[in-house]
C-alpha cells in the first residue's frame, strides 16, 4: 500500500498542536500550592537530589515546563524563591481550582496603580490585612518586580508584590474562627441582623459570652453606632458594637472599605477637596463648598490616621471626601 505522506504530515501537525495547547494550558505566572511537605528536586523524578523542602501550603510559581518520570508521574518545574527553582511532583501540589485566589496586603498602606509600574497613576489605596480578588494575571516591571492585577470597587488595578502576597479563599465551608478574629457578646441577648441597622431582619440571637467569627468589616448606622460583620450558624450578618467587643483583633476593621447607611453626604466645612482615593495622598479631583451635597455610594474607608472617608458621586464624577468636613444626611 502506498504511503500517504500528506496524511502523515497532517497527523504530525495535529500532535504538535495538541502538545502546544497542553503546554499552554498553564502559562507562566500560574501558582500551585503544596498539599504536603514536599521536596523540590534538581530534575523530574525521585532519583534527583533534593534542592530544598517546602512546607504544606507553600505557594510556588509554575515555570511553564512539565515532564513525566519513569513511573508516568508528571513533574512541574517551579520557582520557590529568587534562589531556588526545581521540580515538584504533581501528586503533592494543587492548582487551587476549588479556591478563589486573593491578594492580601502586607504593607502598612499600599498604593494601587492603573499600570504594573511605579509610573502608573495612583487610583486607590489598601491597608495591611486588606484583601482583593486576584485576576490571575501578573506582570514584571522594568526592575523585575512582579505586580498582581486585582479588582477593587468594581474596577481593575495593580499592586506590587513587594507589599502584597497571593493567598486563597475556599469556596466551601468557612474555617474554624481563630482567636484573632472573634466578636464576643458583652451584653445580654443580642440580635445578629441581616443589615447593619436596627431595621435589619433578625437572623439569630447570641447570649453574653458567645462568640462569632469576625469578617473584617464594620459599618456605621445613622445613629453613629458601629456594627461588626460576623459569621454564624444562621449565616453572615451584622451585630452592634454596643453589646459586643472585638477579641484578639484590632479595633480598626481589617477591611478598609465598609458599607454604611444614608444616601447623601453634606459638606459642613469650608471648601473641601474630593480625592481619587481615601487619603490625603489621593489626587484632588474637584472641590465642594459648605452646604454642597453629593450622592453617597454606601462605602467608607479608614485611612492610616483613623479618619473615615465617604465614597461619593456628583456631576463632576466619583471620589472620596473626608468625614472631618462632611456628614451623612
Amino acid at each position: 500500500m502506498k504511503f500517504d505522506w500528506k496524511k502523515a504530515a497532517m497527523a504530525a501537525m495535529v500532535c504538535i498542536l495538541s502538545v502546544m495547547v497542553a503546554a499552554g494550558a498553564l502559562a507562566q505566572g500560574t501558582y500551585y500550592q503544596t498539599t504536603g511537605n514536599v521536596h523540590v528536586r534538581a530534575g523530574a523524578g525521585v532519583r534527583y537530589r533534593s534542592l530544598t523542602t517546602v512546607k504544606k501550603g507553600t505557594e510556588v510559581e509554575y515555570l511553564d515546563q512539565e515532564k513525566k518520570d519513569s513511573r508516568g508521574v508528571t513533574w512541574y518545574k517551579v520557582k520557590v524563591n529568587s534562589k531556588v527553582s526545581g521540580w515538584v511532583s504533581s501528586k503533592y501540589v494543587s492548582d487551587g481550582t476549588d479556591q478563589t485566589r486573593m491578594v492580601e496586603i502586607t504593607g502598612k498602606s499600599v498604593n494601587l496603580r492603573n499600570k504594573p509600574s511605579l509610573k502608573g497613576e495612583k487610583v486607590d489605596i489598601l491597608y495591611k490585612g486588606d484583601t482583593a480578588l486576584y485576576l490571575n494575571n501578573s506582570e514584571k516591571d522594568s526592575r523585575g518586580v512582579t505586580w498582581y492585577q486585582i479588582r477593587v470597587n468594581g474596577g481593575t488595578c495593580w499592586v506590587s508584590s513587594q507589599y502584597a502576597k497571593l493567598t486563597t479563599s475556599g469556596s466551601g465551608s468557612s474555617s474554624k474562627p481563630s482567636g484573632e478574629s472573634l466578636v464576643e457578646v458583652t451584653g445580654g441577648k443580642t440580635y445578629v441582623r441581616k443589615n447593619p441597622s436596627l431595621k435589619g431582619k433578625q437572623l439569630c440571637v447570641l447570649s453574653k459570652g458567645d462568640t462569632a467569627e469576625y469578617l473584617g468589616k464594620s459599618s456605621v448606622d445613622d445613629r453613629g453606632v458601629t456594627w461588626y460583620s460576623v459569621r454564624t450558624s444562621a449565616g453572615d450578618g451584622w451585630i452592634s458594637s454596643k453589646y459586643t467587643k472585638l477579641r484578639g483583633a484590632s479595633s480598626k476593621p481589617s477591611g478598609s472599605e465598609t458599607a454604611t447607611t444614608g444616601s447623601t453626604v453634606e459638606v459642613v466645612g469650608g471648601s473641601t477637596n474630593v480625592r481619587r482615593y481615601p487619603s490625603l495622598d489621593g489626587k484632588k479631583l474637584y472641590v465642594l463648598s459648605k452646604g454642597d451635597t453629593a450622592e453617597y455610594l454606601s462605602k467608607t474607608s479608614v485611612d492610616d490616621r483613623g479618619v473615615t472617608w465617604y465614597a461619593i458621586r456628583t456631576s463632576q464624577g466619583e471620589g472620596w471626601i473626608s468625614s472631618k468636613y462632611a456628614k451623612l444626611r
